[in-house]
């Protein structure tokens, strides 16, 4: 019997186009590269690969790359033990020395793990993720070319947090009502300015520091309602700002030239969701629309 698939909350184009592409990729034996920067949900994508793949014959294994070789150990230790097909997840593949690399190369070239001089059969499926150093690693001669193009058979590259800000109130909803059930809260809504606050923030961790930050404010929250008040203080200073905040003002351009620049920024800046642009303008979905009609955006 499978178990639950983890969830991936989005419904972004770039999102929704991995969804689909994650039960094809379950259905046949070939290797899956997943890249993307600090927080965009990696791990998040291995696992419902494996899940959607899952019967049982198979075990998933996530290897941190760091200490490939410790790791390798443990699987040498099952591989003795059974036979059956494995699903090996390894976790940071930009972080493999020269010897790693090599181990890694040797697994998927000839099915085999050499641990203390001893070679094991390795039978399994291999999924690898890293972040978006790995090509200038490749082309500085710090990553063996040949290992890259192994593990990059199929590429999945998941897009930043601002690459993705229509899916924020989406992720808000789904962390907190996550968040309400482990630390038994009954927070069911949150005030505009956190709204505008969490649409406009760049997420420099993308949605893992973006879970860390409702995690607390949930955990400290003694009331239904999460306002920007609940933001820790260590946090917003944390946050880089522009050395110059002032508004630049040109001579001789028109109120209405401003305004239409000032939509169409914003609607670029959230990839083209009307809602959540109203929202940061402060104006109604319905007021905003006429403008973009009015100013032919």
């Amino acid at each position: 019997m499978k178990n639950e698939i983890p969830i991936i909350v989005g419904n972004s184009n770039q999102i929704v186009s991995i969804c689909e592409k994650i039960p094809k990729l379950a259905s046949i034996n070939v290797p899956v590269f997943i890249q993307g920067e600090r927080g965009t949900g990696k791990d998040l994508v291995a696992t419902n690969i494996f899940y959607h793949s899952q019967n049982a014959e198979k075990e998933f294994y996530k290897i941190d790359c760091s200490i490939l070789e410790d790791e390798l150990n443990y699987i040498a230790i099952q591989l003795q033990k059974e036979t059956q097909e494995m699903f090996i997840y390894f976790d940071g593949i930009e972080k493999l020395n020269e010897y790693g690399q090599s181990l890694l190369y040797r697994a998927m070239e000839k099915n085999e793990i050499v641990i203390h001089r001893s070679s094991l059969l390795l039978k399994a499926r291999i999924i690898a993720s890293a972040d978006l150093t790995i090509p200038v690693l490749v082309k500085q001669g710090l990553f063996r070319e040949d290992l890259f193009l192994k593990l990059s058979t199929i590429k999945i590259t998941l897009p930043s947090l601002k690459e993705r800000k229509e899916d924020i109130p989406l992720l808000v909803h789904h962390f907190i009502k996550v968040l309400n059930t482990k630390y038994k809260k009954s927070i069911n809504r949150i005030s505009e300015d956190l709204t505008k606050f969490l649409l406009t923030n760049r997420w420099y961790g993308n949605v893992g520091q973006l879970k860390n930050l409702l995690e607390g404010m949930v955990a400290l929250s003694s009331k239904r309602k999460l306002s920007l008040a609940n933001v820790p203080k260590e946090f917003l200073s944390d946050i880089p700002t522009a050395a110059n905040n002032d508004v630049v003002i040109t001579p001789g351009i028109s109120l209405e030239d401003y305004e239409k620049q000032i939509i169409k920024t914003n609607l670029e800046f959230m990839n083209g969701n009307r809602l959540q642009t109203a929202k940061i303008l402060g104006i109604s979905e319905r007021n905003l629309y006429r403008k973009i009609k009015q100013y032919d955006i």
